[in-house]
């Protein structure tokens, strides 16, 4: 009996034992709907335009200033974020504007982003992060104020 109680914690417990070393996509897209939202609720409280933009290996927030220039901001949870070894932004639709995307993409290699505004989302958006082959969505949708995580359906 005893055997079998040690057998069923273990159980239980090797799985959690496993991701201990680093994150995972469904990791890192959880935490970015986390900053997502709250991105949101910003925009919204705070009468005041917030975009996502992301790199590769990373993804920050910027909040427009009273000029209406876009700022990165320094604030945690919305300052940047690097990804863990392993885990990367691979897809992000809609892609960048096409004017700021040259100028950009030279710069930090942008491949996507996100805008808020006080009003909320003017179109949907789809953010793929991948490790490996898993690969986990984070949703975007205009109206609706959670950011939805789910495995991507076309992962390779």
């Amino acid at each position: 009996m005893v055997l079998l109680i040690m057998a069923v914690a273990a159980a239980m417990v090797a799985p959690s034992l496993l991701r201990l070393g680093g994150s995972d996509a469904k990791d890192e897209a959880d935490r970015l709907a986390r900053a997502l939202g709250l991105a949101m609720d910003e925009a919204a409280l705070g009468g005041r335009g917030v975009r996502w933009r992301a790199t590769r290996r990373a993804w920050w927030f910027e909040t427009r200033d009273e000029d209406g220039r876009w700022r990165k901001t320094g604030e945690p949870p919305l300052a940047r974020h690097a990804l863990p070894e392993g885990v990367e932004v691979r897809r992000v639709r809609p892609a960048p504007p096409a004017r700021e995307r040259g100028r950009a993409e030279r710069e930090a290699r942008l491949i996507g982003e996100a805008r808020f505004t006080p009003a909320g989302l003017d179109e949907p958006v789809r953010i793929d992060l991948a490790s490996g082959r898993d690969c986990a969505r984070v949703r975007l949708l205009p109206g609706d104020p959670v950011p939805e995580v789910a495995p991507c359906e076309d992962a390779r």
